[in-house]
């Protein structure tokens, strides 16, 4: 395994591991609405107990990225290409709060925005997080490049140790002030370092197995993490609120992620694109690369639409209480697609592209 990267190749299988992460996280915040009556529940949980690998594949694709790399200009240039976006999306939302949502247009009222305090800007959590784990990178990568493997096996073992202690609390209900305090004061164990190290890993890593071996391997992965993260939902008393950001060190859900990680890896896009005439090479590859390019965008704008067509929309509020096996998915597509099309155009438009955060 390579310590250092520096690769900046395009790489095909990130690109649609973060087209699938975003489908995940669109889709994850549509299904939260449709838990009205007890099998809506039930339909949701199933569905959200896969596609909450949507955040975790997200910092798995930024560790195979950045863990490794040169420090040089990098929280200038990856700062910015975070924080541009997401100052812009600020205003938009503190606007739209103003015109939409009874919000005030006061000092007080765009702080609140700007640090989470509305529900609308409940998803702004994953750009903290995310920046909290970008000012650990470059520490890291000073440490990998100084002490190699050994580093990163000290590290990885670090975290996998914040990772048992924090499932040990959450799963088997031990007291917080007993072992809480390793929670909130150990290493790494509110960061997505894990996340980042696991997603170097794998993306370095060559396995000496066979391609169609390691996709079984994988989607064995994904069945054993799906069943245990459907358990967890069904028993627990998250209900359908977002979990805090310390769910993202539940074992079930590690486990869950890294057979995503490895199956888009390892499962030939192109072998699929092959097979059908009206989806060729030229047109799916593109189409993944763009939704991937746009993710970023989507990502905070999808959040807006779904609240305005839930709490505005009466028809979209009606669909709540309805047929959620068949609304969910209608619901979702009519969201995502109006995203995407919106950051499509604004990455077309010169003054607005800062906050398409296209890539």
């Amino acid at each position: 395994m390579n310590i250092v990267n520096n690769s900046k190749k395009r790489i095909l299988y990130l690109d649609s591991l973060r087209a699938f992460a975003i489908f995940c996280v669109v889709l994850m915040h549509v299904t939260t609405h449709f838990n009205a009556n007890y099998s809506n529940f039930y339909l949701s949980s199933s569905i959200k107990a896969f596609i909450r690998v949507g955040i975790p594949i997200f910092f798995m694709i930024s560790g195979a990225l950045l863990i490794g790399k040169s420090n040089e200009n990098f929280l200038s240039k990856r700062f910015s290409r975070i924080l541009e976006p997401f100052i812009f999306w600020v205003f938009i939302y503190f606007i739209c709060e103003i015109l939409f949502f009874n919000g005030s247009f006061t000092i007080d009222y765009f702080f609140r925005i700007l640090f989470v305090k509305p529900l609308s800007t409940a998803h702004f959590w994953f750009i903290y997080c995310l920046l909290g784990g970008y000012l650990l990178i470059p520490i890291v990568n000073g440490f990998l490049k100084s002490e190699k493997e050994k580093g990163f096996n000290y590290l990885f073992i670090l975290l996998i140790i914040s990772t048992i202690i924090s499932s040990l609390n959450q799963f088997l209900k031990l007291n917080f002030s007993r072992i809480g305090v390793f929670i909130t004061y150990l290493p790494f164990a509110v960061t997505p370092m894990f996340y980042f190290l696991v997603g170097y890993y794998l993306n370095n890593k060559d396995f000496n197995i066979s391609r169609g071996k390691l996709i079984l391997i994988s989607l064995i992965l994904i069945l054993i993490g799906y069943v245990l993260e459907l358990h967890y939902i069904t028993t627990s008393n998250h209900g359908f609120g977002f979990p805090p950001a310390k769910f993202l060190l539940n074992y079930h859900l590690i486990i869950e992620s890294i057979g995503v990680f490895i199956f888009f890896k390892y499962f030939d896009l192109t072998l699929i694109s092959s097979k059908f005439n009206s989806l060729s090479n030229s047109r799916l590859i593109p189409i993944v690369r763009n939704v991937s390019g746009c993710s970023f965008g989507i990502y905070f704008v999808h959040y807006m639409i779904i609240k305005y067509l839930f709490e505005k929309g009466h028809l979209f509020y009606q669909f709540t209480v309805g047929k959620a096996y068949l609304w969910i998915p209608i619901t979702f597509l009519v969201i995502f697609l109006i995203s995407w099309f919106i950051i499509y155009l604004m990455s077309k438009i010169p003054i607005l592209k800062i906050g398409s955060g296209f890539k």
